[in-house]
């Protein structure tokens, strides 16, 4: 065959065309990236082919062409359809049963990798009843840290300023997706004053139905029957 007809493999299954996300920050002669950056596999790494694949990311505004550099594979990860990583923890959304197992609306799993049927389109999930699901994102919801939701309006505590913008305690915000950086121990909000906040879980308070409030004392105005006990009317409570 033609060389133009072959594809070289490169280490650890990555494809030119993968889309890969930096784990740690990297200097190189032609550029710098951060953890975080964005990027693509463009084919083998000139130099240590074995342990590297050479990847394109956006170039800073002082350059008119991409950053081509030869990224370690151990410094990246896959970005999966969807904006998923391995590791993430997912909610599934509708009910699905077959022979390998079983998925219910709001089961939470986690991805494990990339689909090998229609990876461009699905994720690779375990379940408490299905070890490997291959799911379109549509059907996940990504649970952040703290157990937060895209869409969650939440409170600040503290108060914080740099040249990115500022928050008071008491700041009123919204959560808009995953920490970029920190995407196991902070979620991404936005506040008035500040655009994307990365804030940790323990720095916000969920603002709760009808103005409620964590530490509020409640009274029961009827009686009440669940799985977990009973209450009547009357009985004192906590939110």
């Amino acid at each position: 065959a033609a060389p133009s007809s072959l594809d070289l493999e490169l280490p650890r299954g990555y494809a030119v065309g993968d889309a890969v996300i930096m784990k740690c920050d990297f200097n190189h002669d032609n550029g710098s990236v951060v953890a975080g950056d964005r990027g693509e596999v463009i084919g083998p790494s000139p130099t240590e082919p074995t342990t590297r694949v050479l990847c394109k990311f956006p170039s800073p505004s002082w350059l008119s062409a991409p950053l081509k550099l030869p990224v370690r594979i151990f410094d990246l990860e896959y970005e999966l359809p969807g904006g998923f990583r391995v590791g993430d923890t997912v909610i599934n959304k509708g009910n699905f049963n077959g022979e390998s197992g079983s998925v219910a609306d709001g089961d939470r799993g986690e991805v494990i990798g990339r689909s090998t049927i229609e990876p461009k389109t699905r994720v690779l999930c375990k379940f408490p009843k299905h070890s490997r699901l291959r799911v379109p994102p549509s059907e996940l919801e990504l649970e952040l840290p703290g157990e937060f939701r895209v869409g969650d309006i939440v409170f600040y505590k503290g108060d914080l300023k740099n040249k990115h913008g500022s928050v008071a305690d008491g700041d009123r915000g919204e959560v808009i997706g995953p920490s970029w950086n920190e995407r196991k121990t902070k979620v991404l909000c936005k506040f008035p004053n500040f655009s994307s906040l990365h804030a940790a879980p323990s720095s916000l308070d969920l603002e709760l139905p009808r103005g409620y409030a964590v530490g509020d004392a409640v009274i029961m105005k009827c009686d009440f029957n669940h799985d977990n006990g009973s209450v009547v009317a009357g009985d004192r409570g906590e939110v």
